[in-house]
């Protein structure tokens, strides 16, 4: 691995970007098989520049690293964060645009040109202009295709490795051996205005994302151990549920669940003591899983309304078995957040939960 010198910063063309793009791809998520791409066939079908055909043909079928979800909707393994569009879903806009990304909670999309050789790309949907005022419409966000992919893959990359954590530690001594780092990809330009940038160091994906400190990732077993090893305690455990639904536990035993789409944000936090936070580093016997003992104790809503006491135990790392919640309609948006049953899945939500851990 410490051989391994990323080319994406000097690629000077459109085709030699995408080649280093794959090149790193495969580097990061270990070796390619011939079936985790688009056929020439498929590819048939859609009249693609290359920047966008190129990436479809190398990763259009690329498997989660767990081999989970599917390609009915997204590629598995470059939607993590954001969502590559699966083939056969690519649309066409009126006025001949092909939308082929979405946002994580469907808030807006990018769309970009059927012809050239590395054309521009739009957003458009609900965002935010320079002055921070929320609008519904179209912009550009990149002057070029490839390097918009590149930025979008290396977000992917990043929070879709097997270990992704925040730490003030490990970011202080980043910045102080920065110089020993490899550059990536800088200067990246995604939707928002954001400016993204990844960095090697020390087996480890460094990533400026949002300009509220770096994660690191890693892939590779060098990597996991540099981070695990050094990593500060653990203070934080989210867990986030089909893009909208997240539940942060706090190392008091304290906790937040919330549902977030857009302008509806609706949450309530039960009190320190709720659930015993050492015992979510515990797997349980039966199942394999992580597990965390709730307590009884009131569930305070954001409306001020204070649910019903539950208790028993909640398996916070997967959803698979969970039984729906009461009071989420079937458009998955709740009036106001309950707890029930001990069972944080509403209906239709995903069945595989995210993971980050804070230290």
């Amino acid at each position: 691995m410490d051989s391994f010198r990323p080319r994406l910063q000097e690629a000077r063309s459109a085709g030699a970007r995408m080649d280093a793009l794959c090149e790193f791809s495969e580097f990061w998520l270990g070796p390619r098989r011939s079936d985790y791409g688009e056929s020439a066939r498929a590819l048939g079908v859609f009249s693609l520049q290359m920047p966008l055909k190129r990436l479809y043909e190398f990763a259009g079928r690329w498997p989660h690293r767990d081999h989970r979800g599917s390609i009915q909707y997204t590629v598995p393994a470059l939607s993590h964060q954001d969502s590559l569009m699966a083939l056969h879903r690519l649309k066409r806009t009126e006025d001949r645009k092909i939308v082929f990304l979405q946002e994580n909670q469907g808030v807006w999309d990018c769309r970009t040109l059927p012809e050239g050789d590395d054309p521009p790309v739009w957003c458009y949907g609900n965002q935010f202009d320079e002055h921070g005022n929320d609008f519904t419409g179209e912009r550009v966000v990149c002057e070029s295709l490839s390097r918009f992919l590149v930025t979008f893959v290396m977000q992917e990359l990043t929070f879709g490795s097997r270990l992704y954590l925040s730490d003030e530690g490990l970011g202080a001594r980043f910045a102080s051996e920065r110089d020993a780092a490899v550059p990536v990809w800088t200067n990246g330009l995604y939707v928002g205005g954001a400016v993204q940038d990844y960095y090697l160091w020390r087996g480890v994906l460094v990533a400026n994302l949002f300009g509220d400190g770096k994660p690191l990732a890693a892939n590779h077993e060098g990597g996991i151990r540099f981070l695990t090893e050094n990593q500060g305690p653990v203070h934080e455990i989210a867990l986030r549920m089909d893009r909208h639904w997240s539940l942060d536990i706090r190392s008091d035993g304290s906790a937040r669940i919330r549902y977030l789409e857009w302008q509806t944000d609706e949450s309530a936090e039960a009190p320190a003591g709720t659930f015993e936070f050492p015992a979510l580093s515990q797997p349980s016997p039966q199942q394999g899983r992580m597990r965390a003992t709730m307590r009884r104790t009131p569930w305070c809503s954001s409306t001020g309304k204070v649910n019903r006491e539950r208790s028993g135990a909640i398996t916070c790392m997967t959803a698979g078995s969970s039984r729906p919640c009461s009071d989420v309609p079937s458009n998955g948006r709740p009036s106001r957040i309950r707890l029930s049953n001990g069972c944080l899945k509403p209906s239709g939500i995903s069945e595989y939960l995210d993971l980050v851990i804070r230290t």
